[in-house]
């Protein structure tokens, strides 16, 4: 039974999820390269584990996201996607072949140089990556009060937080790891890390520029007078304000 389900979800499924992949292009949006770039990276890592003979690590590494299914056809069911991790962690360890592992990983590492060197340049797919984790963004609630409601308000994206940086230093890790001996790669990490960091900066500087927009959310004279009374305390908006900033810029 074993040798029917590993020859079964390696021919009639990976062989038919993996072909689609060659005819990637820069041009699908951010959201979809991301989930594709990150299923890819952990497939080769799982990989690399079970050719190592490192359960532990195996155990420990990060999910296919449920996504990754749905993003290479829009053909396979949102159930089926959710599927595939637990599927394909099973594969790897059930089969026998090391030769079999081995060709896929070059397979899947010549469609990871593909598909990350069709984006150089553009990085917003890394950038989206981070922000579709469900990490808070940064706005002007988080400092003011005031029971009005601001649209539009000033925002930073969760990417361009502390939490949004240590997960794509996590995943600059995992893709480093992916990929070793990739000159073409270990490029990518370099240039994405010194565009980052220049967003990084841009983005917190815009939205100090406009952090008085959140008095705005005052309504009433009692609302402004409990905002005087704070101003006079370590707790006002702009000590606030201050402290978190000295917090998120210190690692750029």
């Amino acid at each position: 039974l074993i040798g029917v389900y590993v020859d079964t979800f390696q021919n009639q499924l990976l062989t038919n999820l993996d072909k689609p992949l060659d005819l990637f292009s820069g041009d699908v949006d951010s959201e979809r390269t991301a989930f594709l770039v990150s299923g890819i990276v952990r497939r080769i890592n799982m990989i690399k584990a079970i050719q190592q003979d490192d359960l532990a690590s195996f155990d420990g590494l990060p999910d296919i996201p449920d996504e990754y299914l749905i993003s290479i056809s829009s053909d396979i069911s949102v159930d089926a996607s959710v599927l595939f991790n637990n599927l394909y962690r099973q594969y790897v360890t059930l089969q026998p072949s090391m030769v079999e592992l081995a060709e896929e990983e070059n397979a899947l590492q010549a469609l990871l140089v593909k598909t990350v060197s069709s984006s150089v340049s553009n990085y917003d797919w890394l950038i989206e990556w981070a922000n579709i984790q469900d990490f808070d963004k940064v706005k002007m609630d988080d400092f003011w009060g005031g029971s009005r409601l601001l649209t539009d308000q000033p925002t930073i994206e969760a990417a361009y937080t502390l939490q949004g940086r240590t997960f794509l230093s996590e995943f600059l890790d995992e893709l480093s790891k992916s990929s070793e001996g990739s000159t073409e790669l270990t490029a990518v990490k370099e240039d994405f890390m010194q565009f980052y960091n220049r967003r990084y900066l841009k983005n917190w500087q815009a939205f100090a520029e406009k952090f008085d927009i959140g008095k705005n959310k005052l309504r009433g004279r009692k609302e402004w007078l409990d905002a005087l009374e704070t101003m006079t305390g370590k707790d006002n908006p702009y000590f606030s304000f201050m402290r978190r900033v000295s917090q998120e810029l210190e690692p750029v």
